[in-house]
């Protein structure tokens, strides 16, 4: 269960970070059109496009990929079944670390062994 919910998040994340980089160029869109006085319907120029496209890559870029790794890096021991055990890890000083086990069994299976 808690494998699917880590592949699930980090499918996510991409379409999230998809969203938010398309919606900023729209915004960017519809203020040239606003700028130039044109109606919703109307079609900005191939060149004019592009602008918008490379303005609203060059702005959210940078936190769409910083977003995307830091949430990869997150959610990456939940998917693969990292397994920590902290109560050891405090008493015994050996946090007995595997991976795989019992939660990774049904969407990963030869991790499960």
């Amino acid at each position: 269960m808690m494998t699917m919910m880590g592949i699930i998040s980090l499918a996510g994340i991409v379409v999230n970070n998809g969203v938010v980089l398309l919606d900023y160029t729209q915004i960017l869109v519809d203020r040239k059109k606003v700028k130039l006085g044109m109606d919703d319907k109307d079609l900005l120029t191939l060149s004019e496009a592009t602008e918008a496209i490379v303005r609203g890559g060059k702005a959210r870029l940078r936190p769409v990929i910083l977003t995307a790794i830091t949430t990869v890096l997150g959610l990456i021991p939940l998917a693969i079944g990292l397994n920590i055990d902290f109560f050891a890890l405090f008493s015994e000083f050996n946090p007995h670390i595997y991976i795989g086990g019992d939660n990774v069994v049904f969407a990963i299976p030869w991790l499960g062994r």
